[in-house]
């Protein structure tokens, strides 16, 4: 056996050698690439192997994680952007009002005139909830909303914004659609700690 095994370690031996003797005699025709791709493919595999393993220990998988929490949802308030009065915004509403005991729609006064028209048609539709006006002093439509979202949430209330997109039934129309929806969201996801809700009206 002892006779078997110093066998087998002079033929790794010799096989380490010839291949060593064979990288030297290859080296100058491009075998010195070796000596660069493989330490990066190495440094590469662990990165990889570091970054998931960070994000297990962040997500808690594999282990038992604590029971969820149960916030009062006399807290919980749905803000609800809207642009015009129409059948979106009812529906938005009646959506809004199974996510949260409080329900808030919000326009953003970009244009004066656009603004007083849609308080009236508010006031005569009278959906059962006061519309919030957001003063926009600079003109801008998703700033005013993102510091509203934030003073709710300082407020230690539940914040979800229900954000409502239309989609054509026909992808051929989807692009004539504003995606001002999407650029919304994500401002409030990256600005905000409100859960952002996605509502599709289909055309």
């Amino acid at each position: 056996m002892a006779a078997e095994d110093g066998l087998n370690g002079i033929g790794a031996a010799l096989s380490a050698l010839a291949g060593v003797v064979f990288f030297l005699e290859k080296f100058a025709e491009g075998a010195w690439l070796l000596l660069v791709i493989i330490p990066l493919l190495i440094a590469n595999f662990a990165w990889v192997q570091r970054y998931y393993r960070g994000v297990a220990d962040q997500t808690g998988l594999g282990r038992i994680p604590a029971k969820p929490s149960r916030p009062d949802t006399a807290d919980t308030v749905v803000v609800v952007p809207v642009a015009a009065v129409s059948n979106v915004a009812r529906a938005a509403l009646t959506r809004a009002a199974e996510l949260g005991s409080t329900v808030i729609p919000v326009a953003v006064d970009i244009d004066s005139a656009v603004t007083h028209q849609l308080s009236l048609d508010w006031e005569e539709w009278d959906p059962g909830y006061d519309l919030t006006v957001l003063p926009s002093p600079h003109r801008q439509l998703i700033g005013p909303t993102v510091g509203y979202v934030r003073k709710l949430s300082d407020q230690g209330k539940n914040v979800t914004v229900l954000m409502v997109r239309t989609e054509p039934r026909r992808r051929i129309y989807r692009l004539m659609h504003n995606p001002r929806a999407a650029v919304f969201s994500g401002a409030l996801k990256e600005r905000t700690d409100a859960t952002i809700a996605t509502m599709v009206v289909r055309l």
